[in-house]
């Protein structure tokens, strides 16, 4: 059976737990991406010579499509990257820091987004998952 579908199922028998599984699940996996992107981060530099710190933050900067570099570095799993309707999770670049903070201080300007079961990006059922959350 598939996520979208069991979520389907509990929506109709128990709609206030949905967003919470929902949650969860996300959770867990923006865990492991946050964890991947703070490697990412320290291995850049050694990698290409090239950092991607931004100095006047103390903050690491990332290219839109640094979920698919984790992926591709094999710093990621391909479903960890992706959010229970199977689209990839997205970086949106924050302009104040993360007041929480649970992997690394230098990922506080980032925060991870899915685009929601209607899998477009910037609409209204978009959920965003701040660093620490």
């Amino acid at each position: 059976m598939e996520i979208p579908r069991v979520f389907e199922w509990i929506d109709k028998l128990f709609p206030s737990i949905k967003a919470d599984a929902i949650k969860k699940i996300h959770t867990s996996q923006t865990k492991q991406i946050y964890a991947a992107l703070n490697r990412y981060g320290q291995k850049n530099e050694q990698w290409f010579r090239v950092s991607i710190l931004d100095k006047k933050t103390n903050a690491w900067v990332f290219p839109e499509n640094a979920i698919q570099r984790l992926i591709k570095r094999k710093l990621l799993q391909p479903k960890q990257g992706r959010d229970l309707w199977g689209n990839l999770f997205t970086l949106r670049k924050k302009k104040a820091p993360s007041k929480k903070r649970a992997h690394a201080l230098r990922l506080r300007f980032v925060e991870l987004v899915s685009a929601g079961p209607d899998g477009r990006p910037g609409s209204k059922d978009d959920l965003a998952y701040p660093q620490g959350s």
